[in-house]
């Protein structure tokens, strides 16, 4: 009989479990079709899962992407002609910065040069330098469980808003990547660049502050958009297929003013679009716990209805008495309803 007991058990909690599974995914794939995408692959979404169960395993998260370092390195600026570049150390992040120093914006500079933890986390580091200048460029890029699954929603939303918490002047446009420069101690002796893919993709660029912009065309010029786009799970229609870069600083006054309201409109336009699936998927998952509880809603009133099944002035219903609101249920037609007053004829 236990071992019957057993069977049992496993086989709803498997069960449980793909039904779960399937919900997930088909909340994902919603979300991808409200961005005018693609829905997300089976292949992609069980990728997502694997490096799930390989964080929570304690390895990696990620055992398929064993090149990903050499790939994040691909994705980098080639050095221009005259530049040498090799791996980046703690060391060389340092010297941009003052004896001593310490605070919020220090402690960003030297995040750029220590490799970053994180289970299923990649990321790659490198110094180009010429002389006395030099140039770190960092890609980090976050697993795709995060953008997979729904349930890591909030994980998701906390690397939407990290490149926001820079603030700072609008730098350059490459290929469509926006490239903002954060502002820095005057003391610094660097200057910090900031854009990110997808939210799953993240750079960061410290260049000697006597650099000036057109001194890092070069390096702009060779960074590979198109394969950071490709290397995300939520990707941006066309990103990296334009071959213009667009340097703020040398724009003239009506030039600018046309490219920062151009630039302005879409940003709203993306906002108010993502606030919409936000929306949308917000009504979905309460519309989805309701018809769990056995709750429908009234087109006409609003009227949240919950039925039972007993039938007669003395039977007992489902909802065991209870009520959704301070107006009472009442039983109607065999069935008891709540959240809404008593009909005239229901005496």
């Amino acid at each position: 009989m236990r071992g019957l007991n057993f069977i049992l058990s496993l086989v709803f909690s498997v069960f449980g479990l793909c039904a779960y599974l399937a919900f997930d995914y088909a909340m994902v794939a919603r979300q991808a079709k409200a961005r005018g995408e693609e829905p997300m692959s089976v292949v992609t979404y069980a990728s997502g899962l694997l490096q799930l169960a390989g964080a929570l395993s304690g390895n990696d998260g990620d055992p398929a992407r064993s090149d990903a370092p050499q790939t994040l390195v691909a994705m980098l600026p080639a050095p221009p002609e005259g530049w040498t570049v090799r791996p980046a150390e703690p060391a060389d992040v340092e010297a941009f910065l003052p004896p001593g120093a310490r605070g919020k914006q220090a402690d960003r500079v030297r995040a750029i040069g220590v490799p970053r933890e994180g289970k299923g986390l990649t990321g790659a580091r490198v110094i180009y330098e010429k002389g006395p200048r030099k140039v770190v460029a960092e890609l980090i890029r976050y697993p795709d469980f995060i953008f997979t699954s729904f349930m890591a929603m909030t994980q998701k939303f906390e690397l939407q808003m990290l490149t926001a918490e820079f603030e700072g002047r609008d730098f350059a446009t490459v290929r469509g990547l926006e490239i903002r420069e954060a502002p820095l101690p005057e003391d610094f002796g660097a200057r910090l660049f900031v854009a990110e893919v997808g939210a799953q993709i993240h750079l960061r660029m410290l260049a000697s502050k006597a650099m000036s912009d057109e001194d890092l065309l070069p390096f702009l010029s060779t960074l590979n958009v198109p394969a950071m786009n490709a290397n995300v799970v939520e990707r941006t229609t066309g990103l990296g297929e334009v071959p213009v870069i667009v340097l703020a600083s040398v724009l003239d006054a009506e030039t600018r003013k046309t490219f920062e309201a151009e630039r302005d409109a879409e940003r709203q336009r993306r906002a108010e679009e993502q606030a919409a699936r936000e929306a949308e998927l917000e009504a979905e998952r309460k519309a989805a716990e309701d018809a769990e509880r056995g709750l429908t809603t009234d087109e006409k009133t609003g009227v949240k209805v919950r039925k039972g099944t007993g039938t007669g002035d003395g039977s007992r219903f489902e909802t065991s008495g209870g009520t959704l609101d301070d107006s009472g249920c009442v039983a109607i037609a065999g069935g008891k309803t709540c959240g809404a007053p008593p009909p005239p004829d229901a005496d």
